[in-house]
């Protein structure tokens, strides 16, 4: 279980997680920061990441913004590097269901030229999540091969739970992943 440390040891601590396949780890991401270290180390240790969210508020400017403390900030360009260094591994792929996709698409990423570069090449693929009716029922989760799941508990303060090597969760993340994707459609620019 992960202690409550800086933003950076957090970010650390699962990475070193990450990479002992053998031994469960669970921690509790508690806002827009730890979400941020968290899909950060996913991108830092994996070469597959599959996410169903909101907006892709993460990748966005206004995610800066409300993130707290001004020393956490500053994960974020650890996940700028660690998206593009994951763009670059061979055989690296994104998938992301958004649940609110914006009729004019996204004006305010953070990194466009990365994720655009990333659709282009196939690397990323984004859907939009149609009107399903108990659509806002359904947690934001996200997970990473080989065994790196999050779990969202709170929509709005982006709190969730992380376990790193449990393989059950991973598997039910996954398949709750294909359920949400089979109702989705698959958009072809950001």
């Amino acid at each position: 279980m992960a202690k409550n440390t800086n933003i950076h040891e957090y970010y650390n601590e699962l990475v070193a997680a990450a990479k002992e396949p053998t031994k469960p780890y669970y921690c509790y991401n508690k806002d827009r920061a730890h979400n941020a270290a968290i899909l950060s180390a996913m991108f830092n240790t994996s070469n597959k990441v599959k996410m169903f969210c909101g907006s892709m508020s993460i990748f966005r400017k206004e995610f800066v913004n409300k993130i707290g403390k001004d020393e956490d900030k500053d994960i974020m360009s650890v996940l700028a590097d660690n998206l593009k260094k994951f763009a670059g591994k061979e055989n690296a792929s994104l998938e992301i269901i958004v649940e609110e996709y914006p009729e004019m698409g996204f004006s305010d990423l953070i990194d466009e030229e990365t994720l655009g570069k990333m659709m282009d090449t196939g690397t990323l693929k984004l859907y939009k999540l149609g009107d399903v009716a108990f659509k806002e029922s359904i947690p934001h989760f996200t997970f990473a091969t080989p065994c790196f799941v999050r779990s969202e508990q709170d929509k709005v303060e982006h709190t969730a739970l992380c376990g790193i090597n449990n393989k059950e969760f991973m598997k039910s993340s996954e398949r709750n992943f294909e359920a949400i994707k089979d109702l989705a459609t698959q958009v072809t620019s950001l």
